[in-house]
């Protein structure tokens, strides 16, 4: 699964014409940089494969969002 944040594709460019310009809190990648982070992932064999290092903690809520649903359900895992 890949996990793409902020990728400079032609959604982005038509509002940011100058990638330069983007913040740097947008962490933003280029569409090469992206694909030889995909590719990477893939020969390590990952099914997670994230693009920008701020996605964990992106993610984490989310996370925790979930694992508080299976435990309303019942249907958490032991281990």
């Amino acid at each position: 699964m890949l996990l793409p944040d902020a990728v400079y594709t032609p959604l982005i460019a038509a509002g940011l014409p100058d990638p330069s310009q983007a913040p740097a809190e947008l962490e933003l990648i280029m569409p090469e940089q992206c694909a030889d982070i995909a590719l990477k992932g893939m020969d390590l064999d990952l099914f997670y494969i994230p693009t920008q290092a701020h996605l964990l903690a992106d993610m984490q809520p989310r996370f925790q969002e979930v694992e508080s649903a299976l435990k309303a359900l019942g249907v958490e895992k032991t281990y």
